[in-house]
């Protein structure tokens, strides 16, 4: 029987050509490109549904109008860093926006699947905020209400350095 072939990158191949056909390579840029619509479709679904859930729970609103996956939404029930302690309580973190007080969500596409959890989670989590309004005072909503409320900027970055030196110092 005649000898097997050589493997395709041996030195006896002399050839420059490429090993994948030009044609081909439209073929994946163009499955690529699909790929990223269907993420980018997914996260917009998930973001749309979040938003109107928020908007549906009395007391909630999104802030501004946003367009794309990321967005802002405030209280005017509760304080808001007391909700998202309480989120965080659930295994949820919401990021905190201090000036004006809100809480911040990127949705992505893997939240397409925990959307329901989210939105019954939040309604859960104000409902409880309701209930206990001293809440406000405890935990991080404590220290972020506190620089939210100071009005020398440069008071909350000493306050903030002050606040991480003590948290982390080495003995």
């Amino acid at each position: 029987p005649p000898p097997p072939p050589p493997p395709p990158f041996s030195s006896r191949r002399r050839h420059t050509r490429s090993l994948v056909p030009s044609r081909g390579l439209g073929d994946v840029y163009k499955r690529q490109e699909e790929g990223y619509i269907e993420l980018a479709k997914a996260a917009m679904d998930a973001t749309n549904r979040i938003k109107a859930g928020i908007e549906s729970i009395a007391g909630l609103r999104i802030m501004g109008e946003p367009h794309m996956s990321v967005f802002a939404f405030d209280s005017d029930e509760v304080n808001v860093f007391a909700l998202g302690e309480k989120m965080d309580e659930r295994g949820w973190h919401l990021d905190r926006n201090p000036f004006p007080s809100a809480l911040h969500m990127m949705v992505t596409p893997a939240h397409a699947d925990v959307t329901e959890q989210l939105l019954a989670d939040l309604e859960a989590a104000m409902n409880e905020a309701r209930l206990s309004p001293a809440s406000s005072a405890e935990g991080m909503a404590a220290l972020y209400g506190a620089a939210a409320a100071m009005p020398d900027r440069g008071a909350v970055s000493d306050f903030a350095i002050g606040f991480m030196d003590q948290l982390y110092t080495i003995s």
